[in-house]
């Protein structure tokens, strides 16, 4: 569960193309093998005549093209096998089996499978490359059901176990998977930090079997997170990889994502023509899907830029219909947004209205996109933590059955086997708290942080003051009530999405004035909060005009306009930590607030103190 909820925290914040994502999965999970003829396939009285080496084989090769065979198959294998010394090729036969229920779409038998999987790896006591490729494939059994969470912790074992038995060959797959995995949970810079490791490795060993899709993944991935110049250098490698056999639907990607960053570096020409060659794939594959629109809005915006407006406009409008219509929602859900960048094209015409409607549309799916990201994990956390306590029923229900038996030995063993247990279910029981200590600290930290803004709340200020002892004389405790200018213009003149980013850049500007005296935090709209312990009654003047200045030169950058905001600032002084006297200073901050407002603004009003 740690190494799980290791992965959940070092999450980040877009979704690769469905598409991608399951292409990708697809060939870094299990290497495509050979199918074997029916004529091959062992029937059950065979199955006793031939190696169990050969036959798990023979699994594997059926599994994607013919899964009832390789399920059929897996199944006599089992009934063939010693479950307790032939545990390894048992847990190889499981996976065969898993992976073919999943090519049947029956979730709950690969779950299933999956999981025995992961109770033969606890029962082993020593690691090996065997082991290493058990804990790979239960990872991709659940990676394959979107079992995200479960198939973190399976891959991060089978790594763990790789890098201490140094074996790389076995690294460069896992790091693959691993990187498919932090994008899908939005853990981009990790995902990027897994395939710059997987390149080195293949370097170092000379192993090359892995990298078109490493270099395509860390190339989609850079340009995701806007490092285009490292994306293009990587997109430019996988181009000089294309030859005749290569997908078609890959090579428009490849083409797709070179014009993606040709674009950002405004080498327009070069983007147009990539643009255009991806599209023509689409075109002739009769492709309309939402890989075509998202082409025909990045050629829109590159059109604009060059002056073609007419066209931009038609491929625009072409695009917004389509990802305006309530049929491609789950299309659209599924992929990068691409409704923001379609607005700044709209800015670009001069078409503000549908501009405007590109801005709403693409915050609400945004917001729907990360309701239904959290939604999956939470489940996913829920189902894994019952497979955790469901294991660990059945590790003590083991443990008593091999009690009972030492029980006919000697009373001294039975001692020291029931020490062993005892030690165990502590160990066990520990681990549940700590998972449950580090969870609510996750909850807490959310309870108390707002979310537009990552500052503290309201919640988070009276922790901060139950938390900090009053300074020492001769130093005071300063209450400042910040309260931005005309803030609500901005709302109007622009959208609320300019309006929230005003908010956080005025957020970064508060934060870097903050220390280990100090707290920073949103009140509430446009109105934030700033405790001092470490500002005295002569230095409040100076810093004062240091607040004033630095919202003052925040810029904030939008796609057609850069501003900056002004603010009034209330101060008050909190006498003591009495509730009262926090009342009180609140009381006074705002009517001095109010007063500077009254002053003509971007103005420190001081109450009487």
């Amino acid at each position: 569960m740690k190494l799980a909820l290791k992965s959940l925290n070092d999450s980040c914040s877009k979704l690769n193309s469905v598409g991608v994502i399951i292409f990708l999965f697809l060939i870094t999970i299990m290497p495509i093998l050979p199918v074997f003829a029916d004529s091959n396939l062992p029937n059950k009285h065979s199955v006793g005549q031939k190696k169990v080496g050969e036959l798990i084989t023979a699994c594997n090769q059926l599994e994607d093209k013919d899964p009832a065979a390789a399920i059929k198959l897996g199944i006599d294998l089992l009934s063939e096998l010693d479950k307790e010394e032939k545990n390894i090729d048992v847990g190889h036969v499981l996976g065969c089996l898993g992976w073919a229920y999943m090519n049947q779409n029956n979730l709950k038998e690969a779950r299933t499978k999956a999981l025995e999987i992961e109770h033969i790896l606890l029962d082993l006591s020593v690691i090996s490359a065997d082991s290493i490729k058990l804990a790979r494939r239960a990872g991709g059994i659940f990676h394959l059901m979107g079992d995200r969470i479960s198939a973190s912790e399976n891959y991060n074992l089978a790594m763990q176990q790789a890098e201490e038995l140094k074996i790389i060959s076995e690294q460069i797959p896992i790091l693959v998977n691993l990187g498919v995995l932090n994008s899908e949970l939005r853990a981009h810079e990790q995902a990027i930090n897994n395939y710059y490791h997987a390149l080195d490795l293949m370097a170092k060993i000379e192993d090359f079997r892995y990298q078109p899709p490493v270099l395509y993944n860390l190339a989609v991935t850079l340009n995701g997170q806007q490092r285009f110049t490292e994306g293009l250098k990587f997109f430019q490698q996988v181009e000089a990889m294309i030859n005749d056999q290569w997908p078609l639907g890959r090579v428009s990607q490849t083409y797709q994502g070179l014009a993606a960053a040709h674009s950002a570096l405004d080498n327009l020409s070069l983007a147009r023509n990539y643009a255009e060659k991806a599209l023509s794939i689409l075109n002739d594959n009769n492709q309309n899907d939402a890989d075509f629109y998202n082409l025909k809005s990045v050629l829109a915006n590159i059109y604009a830029r060059q002056g073609d407006l007419e066209l931009a406009t038609q491929y625009a409008d072409e695009s917004s219909e389509f990802y305006l219509n309530p049929q491609n929602r789950s299309d659209i859900l599924g992929s990068t947004n691409p409704l923001s960048g379609l607005a700044g094209t709209y800015e670009r015409l001069g078409l503000l209205e549908q501009a405007i409607k590109m801005h709403k549309t693409s915050k609400d799916i945004e917001q729907e996109m990360q309701d239904t990201f959290n939604q999956e994990v939470m489940a996913q956390m829920q189902v894994r933590l019952n497979d955790n306590q469901e294991r660990e029923a059945l590790v003590l229900l083991k443990n008593e059955r091999i009690n009972n038996q030492i029980q006919l030995n000697a009373a001294e063993y039975k001692r020291q086997i029931w020490l062993l247990v005892s030690v165990a279910a502590i160990v066990i029981f520990l681990m549940f708290l700590y998972w449950q200590y580090l969870t609510n600290k996750k909850l807490k930290k959310m309870a108390m942080t707002d979310s537009l803004t990552q500052l503290g709340n309201r919640r988070a200020t009276q922790n901060w003051l139950s938390a900090h002892s009053m300074p020492s004389e001769p130093g005071c405790r300063f209450l400042w009530l910040i309260d931005l200018d005309h803030f609500k213009a901005v709302n109007d003149e622009y959208d609320h999405d300019v309006g929230d980013l005003a908010l956080q850049k005025i957020s970064e500007t508060l934060t870097g004035l903050n220390n280990d005296f100090r707290f920073v935090g949103r009140w509430g709209g446009e109105e934030f909060i700033l405790i001092t312990d470490d500002v005295g009654v002569n230095e409040k003047e100076g810093f004062s005009k240091l607040l004033l200045q630095a919202i003052q030169q925040t810029q904030i950058q939008t796609n057609s306009t850069c501003f900056s905001l002004t603010a009034s600032v209330g101060v008050s002084k909190v006498d003591n930590k009495d509730p009262s006297a926090w009342v009180n200073a609140m009381h006074q901050a705002d009517k001095s607030l109010y007063s500077a407002k009254s002053n003509g603004r971007n103005c420190v009003v001081f109450s009487p103190m």
